[in-house]
């Protein structure tokens, strides 16, 4: 971990805290976190065709300061970006 980018410390820390998928944390955009309930809403995800239910993963005072590092000040787009900008894919996690 000391090596890592530290744009792969976020991402690397909240699938280490939640449980969420690699897909799931990959794809997660800045709509789907909801600070003020401390939750991650997910609409796409694994099972969401098979379910037709949303995936909710609970934001806990950890996760949270996480998510606070990897979206900063922005408004839109990924929660986490990779070092060149764009959102991680989930076959990159494994290459850092």
């Amino acid at each position: 971990m000391a090596k890592a980018s530290p744009e792969f410390r976020p991402i690397d820390s909240a699938l280490r805290q939640c449980g969420a998928r690699p897909g799931e944390l990959c794809r997660a955009t800045i709509g789907d976190v909801d600070r003020a309930n401390r939750v991650i809403t997910l609409k796409e995800h694994k099972t969401a065709r098979k379910s037709g239910l949303v995936r909710r993963i609970l934001i806990g005072r950890r996760l949270g300061k996480r998510l606070d590092q990897a979206i900063g000040g922005r408004t839109e787009g990924s929660v986490f970006l990779c070092p060149a900008g764009r959102a991680w894919r989930v076959e990159n996690l494994s290459r850092t």
